[in-house]
């Protein structure tokens, strides 16, 4: 195992704490956001992908990417 997601994507400085000191690359949470390069590994944002047409995630993934 190299990464971890947050349970319902909560998350305390404890708990980030904890899963630092085991080792892992990186874990996630449910916060929506880009990942950067000087993003903390240990608090990776997501994107909510809800239930789109492939026309409909490209146009997502476009306007992502170009912010």
């Amino acid at each position: 195992m190299t990464s971890f997601a947050y349970p319902y994507g909560s998350y305390t400085v404890e708990t980030v704490k904890l899963v630092r000191n085991l080792g892992l690359d990186c874990a996630c949470s449910t916060v929506e956001g880009l990942v950067w390069k000087g993003s903390d590994a240990f608090l990776l944002p997501r994107y909510h992908i809800h239930d789109w047409s492939g026309e409909e995630f490209g146009q997502h993934l476009e306007k992502w990417f170009n912010n």
